[in-house]
């Protein structure tokens, strides 16, 4: 039987896979410039990174049934009964989910290329390499912590 903990640890490795291989493609490639290579890599890394997070959320509330995508924010959860020994922690999510770091990672990344001016990329509208492995690093970090505490009650 499947479980909203190894759902998240399932995303969590389909992004290091693609984070690897975007961090071995950037020192590779010469014919893409950093922005082709962002384009092609950050939504998808972008969205394992978020599905994790959501599976992440139903473990921690321990969700009686798992939806068959995961909810990409506090504000998609089942509804919760109160008293609930991570009622605290879920509210500290929705904060960061406002202002933080995890703002940034839910926040949508453009469609396609940045715009060009005379067949020049203008630079650096979608997040990079570095900012989704620290999103990664940040988000586990703070599951781990998650893991802790639930594991108390």
């Amino acid at each position: 039987m499947a479980t909203a903990r190894g759902f998240a640890n399932h995303a969590i490795y389909m992004a290091r896979i693609l984070l690897d291989t975007w961090e071995s493609t950037i020192r590779s490639e010469k014919e893409f410039s950093s922005d082709v290579v962002n384009a092609a890599f950050a939504p998808a890394v972008r969205l394992h990174l978020i599905d994790a997070y959501g599976w992440f959320l139903l473990d921690a509330i321990k969700a009686a049934r798992l939806p068959d995508h995961p909810p990409h924010g506090v504000a998609d959860l089942p509804k919760q009964q109160k008293g609930l020994p991570v009622a605290e922690l879920i509210e500290d999510f929705a904060r960061l989910e406002r202002s933080g770091w995890l703002a940034d990672l839910l926040s949508p990344v453009p469609a396609g290329l940045p715009p060009e001016r005379q067949g020049i990329i203008v630079g650096g509208s979608l997040p990079g390499l570095r900012e989704f492995t620290a999103w990664r690093d940040s988000l586990l970090s703070l599951l781990g912590d998650v893991s802790e505490i639930a594991q108390e009650y």
